[in-house]
């Protein structure tokens, strides 16, 4: 379960981000499929996070400008006074006399927003959802922050728009909001960008121009087709570092795209003023997730079943002519279906361009890139054998991990033989702990640290520590219905972005380690 809740707590929106994530009630119900539900529950819970993210787009691009005509006089006029160009940012509270009204203002209109999303995801969920709704504002988390906008500098870039007694500032609102699906909870952040102004179509012009600048030169960018993170040399690091989860998090492959954008548009001389007033919003991702083909349920970790036990590709009891890379590629494609690929390549994600992550002399950007009238989509690949060269990289680790510990796979339980100083060093320890003991021992043998992408591998348990069952001098073990598991993880070691292999788990097995290696 604990494997569950860690999942959880890495669940992060597209271009949010997540603070604290993770509740899941403690059934003492040793139901075999309860790993697989709540698996399948935190694949939903991250689902409505996504939806969600992609309603606070719509709601900016819809509403990120608050005409201050709408409202008294007095309503915004401390937002224009209070930041200049040599003190640009203030944060201020939504209970000080200066502010209150003006903050007041734009809660209630989000807050009819949030409404209407409450009312959409609940009726999506209506089996769910019967007398309550999934989200909740949590209103006392707010963090109201001024930021200057430089209206000369507009100016420069588009003489045309007359700036007389323009007014504008940038306020930018970071909420904290609680999602609740079943007994699963996420906690998390979204950041809105409003354009306070007291003319929003002359705003709206500089902001128009600006993106119709910068939209063309990023199509450009990404014209060279999609992005194979094994072939494409840019990439490379998420390929060496096997980052090919994108639904929790992308911030590798978002800081490469920031990156790779920065040096081609300031290479452009048609964009040297432009790139000059041009900043990066840290609160908003480049990249918006649209789809990702790895995510919890598709990278093993709920495969924690019977029929997933190595005897079924290793062979029973210690038959070290069957442990080998190829059989377990066999079976572990097998049994992860995302990872059988007919084509030349695996789509990991598909992705649109967020135009938020851009403000332009401080003036926050919107919407999305579009190419010839549709959202521009970026996709990111694998080739078929690159996937196949990590899998059996995953494949030999694990199977040399199986022969140097003669480790004997039976339908309901393995024995694995262990040299008496390590034996007597876990034995001392509860599980978990002891797990990492046998990592450390396993990464300094002769050898070890020269297989191919070592530095990804490790073991993990991820379910509630346990206790020893000391069956004789000789033989330590870990009994059923506990809550544990005996993972192999391949990836960046965090259940965030790493595939799993489970052999062993408290629902189907018992494991025993003796002390005769």
């Amino acid at each position: 379960m604990k494997k569950l809740l860690a999942i959880l707590s890495v669940l992060t929106l597209s271009s949010g981000t997540a603070t604290s994530i993770v509740a899941c009630s403690k059934s003492q119900n040793h139901d075999t499929n309860s790993e697989s539900t709540v698996s399948k529950d935190a694949k939903v819970l991250n689902d409505i996070s996504n939806k969600t993210n992609q309603y606070f787009l719509d709601f900016l691009e819809s509403s990120q400008f608050i005409d201050t005509t709408q409202y008294g006089p007095k309503v915004f006029s401390e937002f224009f006074n209070s930041v200049t160009a040599s003190q640009p940012t203030i944060t201020i509270k939504a209970d000080d006399p200066k502010f209150q009204e003006g903050i007041a203002s734009i809660n209630a209109i989000f807050k009819n927003y949030l409404n209407q999303i409450n009312i959409k995801i609940a009726q999506e969920y209506s089996n769910v959802y019967v007398n309550s709704y999934p989200l909740t504002w949590n209103l006392d988390k707010n963090i109201s922050t001024l930021n200057f906008i430089n209206l000369e500098a507009l100016k420069k870039l588009n003489p045309s728009v007359p700036t007389d007694s323009l007014l504008a500032v940038n306020y930018q609102l970071n909420i904290s909001y609680t999602i609740n699906y079943k007994e699963l909870t996420a906690v998390n952040n979204f950041t809105f960008n409003h354009i306070v102004t007291n003319d929003p179509a002359k705003m709206k012009q500089f902001q128009t121009e600006s993106m119709a600048k910068l939209s063309g030169k990023i199509v450009q960018y990404f014209s060279n087709g999609d992005i194979m993170i094994d072939k494409n040399a840019k990439f490379q690091k998420l390929y060496d570092k096997f980052d090919i989860n994108y639904t929790t998090s992308h911030i590798s492959l978002d800081n490469i795209v920031q990156s790779e954008l920065i040096s081609f548009l300031n290479s452009d001389s048609e964009l040297t003023e432009i790139m000059k007033q041009l900043t990066w919003n840290d609160s908003q991702s480049i990249l918006t997730l649209l789809s990702g083909a790895i995510d919890s349920t598709t990278n093993g970790a709920g495969e924690a079943k019977a029929e997933n036990s190595s005897d079924h590709w290793a062979g029973r009891g210690f038959q070290p002519e069957q442990i080998t890379p190829e059989n377990f590629f066999k079976f572990y494609t097998n049994m992860l279906k995302v990872f059988q690929i007919t084509g030349d390549t695996l789509q990991l994600a598909n992705f649109n361009v967020n135009l938020a992550k851009i403000s332009i002399a401080g003036m926050p950007l919107s919407g999305i890139v579009a190419k010839d009238g549709k959202p521009l989509n970026v996709n990111i690949l694998i080739s078929k054998e690159g996937l196949h060269q990590k899998l059996i990289n995953f494949g030999t680790i694990i199977t040399t991990f199986m022969k140097h510990y003669r480790v004997e796979s039976e339908s309901d339980h393995w024995i694995v033989h262990l040299p008496p100083e390590l034996f007597n060093t876990m034995k001392s320890k509860k599980y978990t702990a002891a797990l990492g003991d046998l990592t450390n021992d396993f990464l300094a043998q002769d050898g070890v640290d020269k297989l191919v992408d070592i530095n990804l591998f490790t073991l993990g348990n991820w379910a509630s520590d346990q206790t020893w069952t000391v069956h004789d001098p000789h033989t330590i073990g870990i009994k059923r219905y506990g809550y544990w598991n005996f993972d192999f993880m391949f990836g960046n070691r965090k259940v965030d972005n790493s595939i799993f292999y489970t052999p062993l788990t408290s629902w189907h097995f018992y494991l025993n380690f003796k002390d005769d290696l």
